[in-house]
């Protein structure tokens, strides 16, 4: 039996005549920038997150680094993130024009460490730096401590961004991600929850005036043909937003069955050898990665890679021990939790169209590893 880790193709399988269809629409309609697509997709991924407004850009990258711009971010602003997360959200930060300055994980949830925040702020605030903005980043899947994140940010008067581009569907207390900070940013990237067939990301807020002024900042610093302000260019463009309404469309159905694999794993695999993920209390994880810990990694891939499973490492080196940051990021101490898990972590496949089969196989194969 062969799985990889995910098919694209598959994964889009039974919606290729509505994408077609869609496809067709937007070339006959001759409009391919900011039209009727992405104003559909706008308003349906601001009802389906339940914020009052929803901002359609270039990617997630994009989505965060445009945030910030409008916040007002500088070089004197400290912004506040992980390193274990996706290289993405530091390159954001520095975008922006902001100082990046990281922080642990909880050792066991794998996001921002909330006993630490707090002693990071006070070093920020001694050495002469404005902590400005948190980005807590659901990673995996898995929602932030955003509660008492929440508390901490409005005690010290720091902007919270949500870096949700892992998250669709993920929830605390039964609200969804994406709609418990100030405002998030989201990533339609292909292997996403809700993937685009390139690149494509989104801002949600329900703050009028931050609204506007993202709508401005994503094209020129436009407002009626003339740049009030600098911006960027960043547009979702009118395909990627058609197929994204028939994502979100067939979200529901797609997400009840990655979270019956999620549900298989987290009960039927039990080798002592593998540490399964844990999931923070009062959430629904997304489970866009199901990663999991085994000290012998390289064995343990080769083993299942042996079987025809197929697996990925997100991510192999924090940002923090990465070339391009290593010793020039500011303010850098000890990040022992994310150290520890770099090693270990193994994403195994989890996707909707994952045969229960298949998932048996990988549950039995993964059992028997020794």
């Amino acid at each position: 039996m062969k799985i990889p880790f995910i098919s694209i193709n598959s994964k889009n399988h039974n919606l290729w005549k509505n994408i077609n269809t869609s496809f067709k629409r937007v070339l006959n309609s001759e409009v391919f920038l900011i039209g009727k697509e992405l104003e559909n997709f706008e308003k349906n991924f601001a009802k389906f997150i339940k914020t009052k407004y929803c901002v359609g850009v270039g990617s997630g990258t994009d989505a965060l680094e445009l945030v910030l711009r409008a916040i007002n971010v500088n070089k004197n602003d400290a912004v506040i993130t992980v390193s274990h997360t996706a290289v993405a959200t530091i390159s954001a930060i520095e975008r922006a024009g902001a100082t990046p300055v990281l922080i642990d994980i909880n050792k066991n949830t794998y996001t921002m460490d909330l006993n630490l925040i707090e002693k990071k702020i006070n070093i920020i605030l001694n050495n002469n730096l404005i902590p400005k903005c948190i980005i807590p980043v659901h990673i995996y899947g898995q929602v932030a401590a955003i509660e008492k994140i929440k508390i901490i940010c409005k005690k010290y008067n720091i902007f919270l961004l949500e870096d949700a581009a892992q998250a669709h569907g993920a929830m605390y207390r039964n609200k969804m991600v994406g709609n418990l900070g100030d405002a998030a940013a989201f990533s339609f990237y292909p292997t996403k929850n809700i993937g685009a067939l390139g690149d494509a990301g989104a801002i949600t807020t329900n703050n009028r005036k931050l609204y506007n002024r993202l709508l401005m900042l994503r094209q020129y610093g436009w407002k009626k043909r003339i740049s009030y302000e600098p911006g960027i260019v960043s547009r979702m463009d009118e395909i990627q937003a058609a197929i994204l309404n028939i994502k979100i469309k067939n979200f529901k159905i797609n997400f009840a069955l990655r979270q019956k694999i999620a549900k298989m794993y987290l009960t039927k695999i039990n080798n002592r050898l593998i540490q399964l993920p844990e999931i923070s209390k009062d959430t629904l994880h997304a489970f866009h990665l199901f990663v999991v810990r085994v000290e012998k990694r390289n064995k343990f891939r080769k083993y299942l890679k042996e079987h025809g499973i197929e697996t990925m490492i997100h991510y192999p080196v924090p940002v923090h021990l990465q070339k391009a940051y290593k010793h020039r990021l500011p303010l850098y101490f000890s990040y022992k939790s994310t150290e520890n898990i770099m090693n270990n972590i193994v994403s195994i496949p989890i996707y909707p169209n994952l045969s229960p089969n298949k998932a048996q196989y990988i549950i039995k194969t993964i059992n028997s590893f020794k």
